[in-house]
């Protein structure tokens, strides 16, 4: 799908000369790179990361637990740290909450656990929900003047946050920009392919 979505740009009116791409990435908030033509914002970055995304409004989102599990399994290179995580039961850890340092699926992986026990103590919004990185609304001035598409799927977690960057950059910004919600999640694979 990202080469059909580069072909398509190269066809389009923006005379593109390089594209970026990332999850949520942090190159779309540096202040005006020079060599930047244009971004692709796969599920679209953080617009408000306590309002979507990591938290809903201020309740936390538990996925950032299996996303941490997950990645701290994959990231494993440590063979007692990966038997470790691999004898975690994650679903059972649903149910002793809220989680302490030590106390949780991933405490075999402390960089992991740190980010996700990070997030779940900072209940109300405040300067840590401001950083940039995870509150691009805060940030639009600073976004480069370039194209952007912003993709996401209609059941993505993070289409809210797609069109919220798409309409607060376009607001700003005289550069094109595009919002492309498909049905699947961003450039993933959709959910009706694996069935």
């Amino acid at each position: 799908m990202l080469a059909d979505a580069a072909i398509l740009v190269q066809r389009s009116d923006w005379h593109i000369r390089s594209l970026l791409r990332g999850a949520h990435p942090g190159s779309a908030r540096l202040p005006r790179p020079t060599r930047l033509a244009a971004q692709f914002l796969d599920c679209g970055g953080f617009s408000n990361a306590y309002r979507g995304g990591i938290r809903h409004g201020g309740a936390f989102d538990l996925k950032q637990a299996t996303w941490a599990y997950n990645n701290a399994l994959a990231d494993a290179k440590d063979p007692a740290v990966k038997s470790a995580l691999e004898a975690e039961d994650i679903k059972a850890w649903f149910t002793p909450m809220p989680w302490r340092k030590g106390q949780s699926p991933v405490s075999a992986a402390p960089d992991y656990e740190d980010y996700l026990i990070e997030q779940w103590s900072h209940g109300i919004f405040d300067d840590f929900w401001k950083r940039l990185g995870i509150y691009a609304e805060g940030y639009y001035e600073r976004y480069a003047d370039v194209p952007i598409a912003h993709f996401s799927g209609w059941y993505d977690p993070y289409a809210r946050t797609a069109t919220e960057n798409y309409l607060g950059l376009q607001r700003r910004k005289r550069a094109s920009m595009r919002l492309i919600l498909t049905g699947r999640n961003g450039f993933g694979a959709s959910e009706f392919e694996r069935a």
